[in-house]
């Protein structure tokens, strides 16, 4: 036999170290991380694990069967194998001489890495788009409304053939010749029953970009059951044999959603409570003034997040920083921002304005004058905190949880990783724009995922909180509480759904003593 290499190790003795274990933890851990951006080290990798493999290898004797020259009646008939897949050459002394120098960084690893040789976790599936359901049903709505004022000519082409170009788009209101293929006098109630199914998908797709009141979602859930049970009715009275996907769509989609945010849906949703498909005109008068609320809803919602992200500007650079000179000029600036979120309708005394302007009060210059309204508002905060209470009254459905906007001033401009659940873009960004998030890290999980995986995003310095939805999280991603207490993180346990207020709860309740001290520690 050949004399082996001196650079090669002969001593396994390391093998029997109580610490081997947790160094190549580590070790692994910086060669991933490190690999990421790397391609050198991706290839030197690769040689690695194909030189291991080929160690791995039985001898060709081993692996042979012995066969008995005269058969045993008594013994069990032989049983089948499956046929093994082709295996690698067993590793030759040059090999492992040039594995060692690769090692050492003497020799390029010029090799491409090793296929993976088992098989991906499958993807999740992707959540359902309602905006899809809105361009569809608007589609097949167009053609059906053509139909009811053109009873005696086809649709035009470009209008069948943008519905059926769009994924998943259906026809069947028209034969294979473009003719209408149900009664006449029915199409106004399928054009309308598809309009307010059009509608109150969209308006449930604003209800989640602008992160809204959890009533407003349940009363836009109640309304879409009711819109998509009529909806199915309309096609059996019109004797239409096909499913119509949308209405399938919705279906799921509130079944889903429901089931997220923890919210039941009383009618509607079973085949023996149907709703009134012939009621379609009072229905879609319904679901268009309910668009219409909560659009207005939405706009000023998102002036007031503006102006309340300026006037959080304001105090903490400007009045913060400013001398005694200054101060006059910054607080007019305060009272000026003040007043045009009490105009755009935020209450003078609701909650929300307390965390904003309660630790800047003793800064208040005691002669300036400011806006009637400004000054309601501080008078308002100036009260509770000097004794707790308020005359403010019971705050409206329209009304932001006063605690999503007390974590949004502990958050503000500040990151946070969410592990687990489905990332939904407009979710995404709602979340962020309610709590005024630098950024939000939303890291999906399938079954049987590594928590390393996550170690890189949650020992990040700018990371000041983990949300972890238990709900939806693989079983071993209880491994990331050992993560966050390893790198001195936040975590909050989220057992529902995504609605910004539920979370501002969940947040407020596991975690909010410590993000007060955390926010006073910025401040200082």
């Amino acid at each position: 036999m050949a004399d082996i290499d001196p650079e090669l190790p002969s001593d396994h003795s390391s093998l029997n170290e109580p610490t081997l274990e947790a160094a190549i933890i580590q070790v692994l851990q910086v060669l991933g991380e490190r690999a990421h951006d790397n391609a050198q080290l991706r290839q030197a990798l690769g040689l690695i694990g194909q030189t291991l493999l080929a160690l791995a290898e039985p001898p060709p004797d081993c692996a042979k069967a012995v066969v008995s020259d005269t058969p045993d009646s008594d013994a069990p008939p032989p049983t089948p194998t499956s046929p093994s897949s082709p295996s690698s050459p067993p590793a030759t002394l040059a090999d492992l001489q040039r594995f060692a120098r690769v090692m050492m960084g003497q020799e390029l690893a010029e090799e491409e890495p090793p296929k993976r040789l088992m098989p991906l976790p499958p993807l999740p599936p992707e959540p359902l788009d309602l905006q899809e359901v809105v361009d569809r049903c608007q589609a097949k709505q167009g053609i059906l409304a053509w139909c009811s004022e053109h009873p005696s000519d086809p649709p035009p082409h470009d209008m069948v053939a943008r519905a059926k170009s769009l994924p998943h788009g259906q026809t069947w209101m028209l034969r294979s010749d473009g003719s209408l293929a149900i009664e006449q006098d029915l199409s106004p109630m399928l054009a309308g029953t598809l309009a307010a199914t059009a509608a109150i998908s969209a308006t449930l797709v604003l209800i989640d970009q602008h992160a809204l009141t959890p009533s407003l979602l349940k009363s836009a859930i109640d309304l879409a059951a009711e819109t998509q049970s009529a909806l199915r009715g309309a096609l059996r009275l019109a004797r239409v044999t096909t499913s119509d996907y949308d209405q399938l769509q919705l279906f799921q989609w509130l079944r889903e959603r429901a089931n997220e945010e923890g919210i039941y849906i009383p009618r509607y949703m079973r085949k023996n409570d149907p709703a009134d498909p012939l009621a379609w005109q009072e229905r879609l008068e319904r679901v268009r003034q309910f668009g219409a609320r909560v659009v207005r809803i939405a706009e000023q919602r998102r002036r007031q997040r503006k102006l309340l992200s300026a006037l959080r500007y304001r105090l903490r650079k400007e009045v913060a920083s400013a001398n005694e000179a200054e101060r006059v000029a910054a607080w007019l600036r305060v009272g000026d921002t003040l007043d045009q979120l009490i105009e755009s309708g935020l209450p003078t005394t609701h909650p929300i304005l307390r965390p904003i302007l309660g630790p800047y009060l003793t800064t208040l210059p005691p002669t300036l004058s400011l806006p009637p309204r400004a000054n309601s508002a501080i008078e308002a905060v100036s009260l509770y905190r000097a004794n707790g209470t308020t005359t403010s009254g019971e705050l409206s459905e329209e009304d932001d949880d006063p605690i999503v906007g007390e974590v949004a001033g502990l958050l503000h401009d500040q990151t946070v990783v969410m592990l687990g659940g489905e990332r939904r873009p407009y979710t995404a960004q709602a979340i962020k724009e309610a709590f005024t998030l630098r950024e939000l890290i939303w890291c999906t999980t399938q079954e049987g995922q590594s928590y390393l995986s996550l170690e890189p995003y949650i020992r990040r310095p700018d990371v000041t909180l983990v949300i972890l939805a238990i709900r939806w999280a693989s079983h071993n991603l209880s491994e990331a509480t050992n993560l966050c207490t390893r790198y001195n993180k936040l975590l909050v346990r989220l057992p529902a759904g995504y609605n910004a207020s539920q979370m501002a709860h969940q947040i407020m309740q596991q975690v909010g003593d410590r993000l007060h001290a955390l926010a006073a520690e910025r401040e200082s």
